[in-house]
């Protein structure tokens, strides 16, 4: 509990990777869980508040859609219903359709042509149809085209 603690002190966790910190510190498994039910019990573990700060850190140097942010919860081990409320709010705050035009620019300024944009705007998580859209309001803004 005090090892987990002190995880926790340095920055937000989730269940899923403190139980993994612990383990590869050679704690047995009923030990780690016990611990962990009680840190939540506490509220000082909470993998809703850990999926919303991370979504929070991930968009300062990230444009990704939902979809790539959604599969980034899961393998932290965020249950589906903890992501899709983390990131309900996080979109509220921060519409994708911004989040695609970030990022349509960061790779038209990386000189990618059109089939290479989407290539990687979608491997972003962002829907072809949102990416299409985007694309067809820069070209009719005036904004950076593709190659």
């Amino acid at each position: 509990e005090c090892k987990a603690v002190e995880y926790l002190a340095r920055a937000e966790q989730c269940r899923f990777n403190l139980a993994q910190k612990l383990l590869k510190k050679n704690y047995e498994r009923k030990y780690i869980d016990a611990a962990l039910d009680y840190l939540e019990e506490k509220n000082y573990l909470n993998d809703g508040r850990f999926a919303r700060a991370w979504l929070n850190s991930r968009k300062i140097n990230h444009y990704e859609g939902r979809k790539r942010l959604l599969a980034e919860l899961l393998s932290r081990g965020i249950s589906k219903e903890n992501s899709c409320e983390a990131l309900d709010e996080f979109f509220a705050e921060n519409p994708e359709e911004a989040l695609c035009e970030k990022a349509y620019n960061k790779y038209v300024r990386a000189g990618k042509s059109e089939e290479a944009l989407i290539r990687s705007m979608t491997g972003a998580g962002f829907s072809y149809q949102l990416i299409k859209r985007t694309i067809r309001n820069a070209e009719n803004e005036g904004l950076p085209e593709s190659n």
